[in-house]
């Protein structure tokens, strides 16, 4: 039996070890970034949004003076908002290495099976085999074998805004998703309502719903073996929710994937990413590797088709808006278009450079509201410090896009007014970022489709702009309504529903639209 000495010395050195470990949590947290302070145990999980987040952590950057760093705690998860873009760029871009992770999405990646999606995957080999993939059919010299596609896809956009300008929501999300689906699997989608068109856009629709609700399974992944049939499990899954976008995932990733695969042996098929990767795995001997590169072919497919149709019909959205509300940059846009074409033409991808203003038109339009505004979080893979700030490993990182691209020391005091000619260069004054820089994520999560992306906005606005006016819908008194500046909470943030009226500037311009349409 130990003596009491032994005892007494054994107690000391245990209190020792206590209070050493309790200064060392206490010196941590003095060095954490500023933000609300945490309750016991849940930290901020009462203080956490659900509606349009990005505004609370631009006025909690103003409350804690976190205008570069915002860090709060959910129950044990540590989150970190950058609200800067220097920091940003140093964060994401100069140090990679530590922060080109993802979190473990339990909702998204395990439960709803969108594992086939490398936006969401973790860094490492399947991630870059699969992006580099994406990366080369999205390469700035080899987008322009597009613009065959995009072109003729925008002219049918035109002639369907002249037959039922009403419904342009309608005809923006179908351009985008043909596009798309033409590109990627050689599919010509007949109308607004076909069957792949509509699957992609109720995938997002479920995606976004899961994004902006934060389910007790993120926090505690160990509930997604709780039995769905004991009481209570709804409310820790969603179970419903989680069926349903598991069906559609798996509708995404195969069907049209496999409808590709039948039309490679029918003459008259358009040329695909698909048709052009399984006709070099023809040439793999190896069965196993060929089943294997048959699966990543597949599944980039349809990242391509899943995210590249919701985020580009987003921002038409907001430029369609923008132009109701600000009819004066639209009749400079339509000055511009008019030097250039003269009547004779409607816009191609050749005008880019004679068309600065619509290119600013363009900027101002990813600024004024971009399409995600958070993004998409990233993960810190150890301890660093940044600013005298200690990030602790595993902290879920976001970069607050939106505040980002609405700071003034950057963009101007007026930076909720909808002004292309920030964008324009000014005898002495520095031109300020380009959108670009945040819009479309960091590093190496940047987004490989962006220049593709960036080529279907700029036909379609000058386009849009060089065939219609576009203005604020009439009551039936014909007095204004004004519509509302309401965005939408998630992921993809979309203008709310909203009415315009898209009419031809004149007989000529309607007639040239339909001759070239």
């Amino acid at each position: 039996m130990a003596s009491p000495t032994t005892i007494a010395l054994g107690a000391v050195f245990c209190a020792v070890i206590v209070r050493l470990l309790l200064q060392r949590g206490s010196q941590r947290r003095k060095l954490l970034p500023p933000g609300p302070p945490p309750l016991p145990i849940i930290g901020n999980a009462h203080q956490i949004p659900t509606v349009q987040e990005w505004k609370t952590y631009c006025k909690w950057a103003d409350d804690y003076n976190a205008h570069k760093l915002l860090y709060f705690r959910n129950f044990g998860q540590s989150f970190l908002v950058i609200n800067d873009l220097a920091t940003a760029q140093e964060i994401f871009e100069r140090r990679s290495t530590k922060y080109s992770d993802r979190s473990d999405m339990v909702m998204t990646f395990d439960l709803m099976e969108m594992t086939w999606n490398f936006g969401f995957k973790r860094y490492g080999d399947e991630w870059r085999e699969q992006r580099k993939m994406f990366s080369i059919a999205h390469h700035p010299n080899a987008v322009h074998q597009h613009y065959e596609v995009q072109t003729r896809a925008c002219g049918e956009l035109i002639r369907a805004l002249l037959h039922t300008p009403d419904e342009f929501e309608d005809h923006i999300a179908f351009f985008s998703g043909q596009v798309i689906l033409n590109i990627v699997y050689g599919y010509r989608a007949k109308d607004r309502h076909d069957p792949f068109v509509e699957l992609s856009e109720l995938a997002q629709s479920l995606l976004n719903e899961t994004n902006h609700q934060l389910y007790p399974v993120e926090l505690f992944p160990v509930l997604k073996h709780y039995p769905r049939w004991l009481p209570g499990a709804d409310f820790l899954v969603p179970w419903k929710h989680v069926d349903k976008a598991r069906s559609v995932n798996a509708a995404l990733v195969n069907e049209p994937f496999n409808r590709a695969v039948e039309d490679m042996s029918k003459d008259g098929t358009d040329p695909s990413f698909v048709q052009e990767h399984l006709q070099r795995l023809e040439e793999v001997t190896d069965p196993s590797a060929k089943k294997r590169l048959k699966t990543v072919v597949q599944q980039t497919a349809a990242v391509q088709y899943f995210a590249g149709a919701d985020t580009v019909s987003t921002a038409l959205s907001g430029f369609i808006l923008a132009m109701s509300l600000y009819p004066e940059v639209q009749k400079k846009a339509q000055a511009e278009l008019d030097s250039v074409l003269r009547g004779s033409r409607l816009p191609n991808f050749t005008d880019k450079e004679d068309l600065p203003y619509i290119g600013a038109v363009l900027k101002e339009t990813m600024r004024w509201n971009p399409v995600t505004p958070l993004g998409i979080p990233h993960r810190s893979s150890e301890d660093d410090m940044v600013d005298g700030y200690l990030i602790p490993k595993d902290t879920i990182v976001f970069g607050n896009t939106w505040k980002i691209l609405h700071d003034p020391k950057l963009y101007g005091e007026d930076f909720m007014v909808f002004n292309p000619e920030r964008f324009l260069p000014k005898d002495g004054a520095a031109m300020p970022p380009d959108p670009v820089v945040a819009c479309f994520g960091y590093g190496r999560r940047i987004c490989p489709g962006r220049h593709f992306a960036m080529n279907n906005l700029f036909i379609v606005m000058s386009s849009i702009l060089a065939t219609f006016n576009i203005a604020k819908a009439l009551d039936a008194n014909g007095k204004e309504i004004e519509p509302g500046l309401e965005f939408s909470t998630g992921t993809v943030s979309k203008p709310e529903p909203f009415k315009a009226r898209v009419e031809a500037r004149s007989e000529q311009a309607r007639k040239l639209a339909l001759l070239e349409a």
